[in-house]
């Protein structure tokens, strides 16, 4: 009945949508605004976090002796992130080994072509001392109360308006043996792993996300970022009503504008509105395909995105997608 339908979520969320559209001059005005990076004001308390985290490693000679390496990783280092996002993760990077192989690659070949030797340490050993150790120093630097331990990272807590908050990743190094053109020889594909306190082994490429990320940026006329930023903005402004929105992290939004070809950012007739939903568009349709579950790749160019490896589900995206291009409006 139509009487029962005007009580529905449903109908509700079609007026919320309907009353959300905007006309394209405010679009313009707001997607001017939401792709921009972080402030100066954020920036600086970006990094005073990242110097403090960095004074605290140093305090125990551990990380020294052992070779640890401390480097920037995601949104702020690939200049995705976006304002009133002030954070940053930083990895810690012992430097064990994690082996794994491609397909027809065996352990003995392996070890045989790369000529590696047996640490001292096991990467199981290696990864919960480093965890502790990191967890140690950070609680000492700024208190119990302000660290918290969680099963992949250690989040150091900000203040406001002094340091931002941090998320600390404790991971080995990772190398992917793999046949390379030359069925003869192996190609090593460089990358770190993270062993959770619970599950299991996760394997990311954070050198060759930043580097693909800077290669998207200048062959879109720098908008590849700048739509980024405003996608997160977006999915922000639309997640009351869109309860899809809340189901998308930060990298995955990043990763699907990543998969839309140079071209359709480079329309010179288009404006941050149009440039936008013509991005999207393309995006839903990728998505669409019946194989895009086995071939979207990360920004790595090495990892499926999606699939049972994934916190996220294609569905998901799909939906997400669809919902965007309906709160812009026609």
């Amino acid at each position: 009945m139509p009487g029962n339908f005007l009580s529905t979520p449903e109908f509700r969320r079609l007026v919320e949508a309907a009353n959300s559209v905007r006309r394209r001059s405010q679009w313009n005005d707001r997607l001017s605004h939401w792709e921009k990076p972080a402030s100066v004001s954020e920036e600086g308390t970006i990094l005073r976090a990242e110097n403090n985290v960095k004074s605290a490693l140093a305090t125990d000679p551990w990380f020294a002796i052992q070779q640890v390496e401390v480097a920037q990783q995601g949104s702020y280092f690939n200049n995705t992130n976006v304002r009133t996002e002030a954070d940053i993760d930083i990895r810690v990077v012992h430097p064990n080994i994690q082996i794994e192989y491609g397909a027809g690659v065996t352990p003995q070949e392996g070890w045989q072509a790369m000529g590696y030797q047996r640490p001292m340490l096991s990467n199981e050993d290696a990864s919960s001392e480093l965890r502790q150790r990191i967890r140690k120093v950070l609680e000492a630097k700024f208190g119990v109360a302000n660290v918290k331990v969680g099963t992949k990272a250690i989040k150091v807590s900000g203040i406001t308006g002094s340091r931002a908050d941090v998320d600390v990743v404790p991971v080995t190094n990772l190398h992917f043996l793999r046949r390379s053109t030359n069925p003869a020889y192996l190609e090593v594909v460089e990358g770190v792993a993270l062993l959770p306190e619970y599950g299991d082994l996760i394997f990311n490429f954070p050198k060759q996300h930043h580097s693909n990320g800077i290669a998207k940026r200048t062959n879109t006329k720098h908008r590849f970022k700048k739509v980024v930023r405003s996608t997160k903005r977006m999915r922000a402004d639309m997640a009351e009503t869109y309860p899809v929105a809340n189901r998308i992290p930060s990298f995955l939004v990043e990763c699907l504008i990543y998969l839309v070809e140079d071209e359709f950012f480079c329309v010179e007739e288009d404006d941050r509105y149009l440039r936008l939903k013509r991005v999207l568009g393309r995006l839903s349709t990728i998505l669409a395909s019946p194989t895009a579950e086995i071939t979207a790749l990360e920004i790595n160019d090495v990892k499926l995105l999606f699939g049972p490896h994934q916190p996220w589900e294609l569905r998901e995206a799909r939906e997400f997608v669809r919902s965007a291009l309906e709160w812009m409006g026609e």
